[in-house]
């Protein structure tokens, strides 16, 4: 924001700016609108798999079909599980978080499963929805979930749920997603 500020007419970039401990950190900016608010953005993380040379994080798996790159958890993990990737903002300070995530879903998508509270899921630490959550800091707090449903226009097919999103849904989220989400 500062460089965007200080040199209104300053293009997408690298650019080195100092973190809250003064040490020089080597960094993206995007200087154009991005989610309704002016330039100035700075890359925390960007992953983008429609590149041949692009790798999956570590402890994610590779899927790749009909030209269409992905990363996923393993095969061979268990049915309720959760895989986390952390991207360093190098003490750098935010007001706002802003991106875009594209999903693709593999089996059944359950979206928000109604018997969390027998499957102890409701926690922000485990695997509470279907989908992909952004969260920051230590403790971990909630910024925003993409959770998948089987379909958009019911709430239980076959005993899968779905998203509080489909019409007339009794599914609720957790607390600590809020109203931060999207289906």
């Amino acid at each position: 924001e500062q460089i965007k500020a200080n040199w209104p007419d300053s293009p997408s970039d690298y650019y080195i700016i100092a973190d809250s401990n003064g040490h020089a950190r080597h960094v993206y900016c995007h200087m154009e609108e991005l989610c309704d608010s002016n330039g100035g953005w700075m890359r925390v993380a960007y992953l983008n798999m429609s590149d041949s040379t692009e790798k999956c994080p570590p402890g994610f798996r590779l899927y790749n079909q009909n030209g269409v790159r992905a990363c996923g958890r393993p095969q061979s993990s268990p049915v309720r599980y959760c895989q986390s990737v952390k991207f360093p903002s190098y003490s750098i300070s935010y007001s706002q978080v802003c991106g875009r995530v594209t999903g693709y879903q593999y089996g059944s998508p359950d979206g928000i499963d109604p018997n969390r509270e027998s499957k102890q899921i409701n926690n922000l630490n485990g695997a509470y929805i279907d989908g992909v959550s952004l969260t920051h800091g230590n403790p971990r707090q909630h910024i925003w979930t993409f959770m998948a449903g089987l379909q958009e226009h019911s709430f239980e097919i076959n005993g899968q749920s779905e998203c509080p999103c489909a019409p007339n849904s009794p599914v609720t989220p957790q607390s600590f997603v809020g109203n931060d989400y999207f289906c």
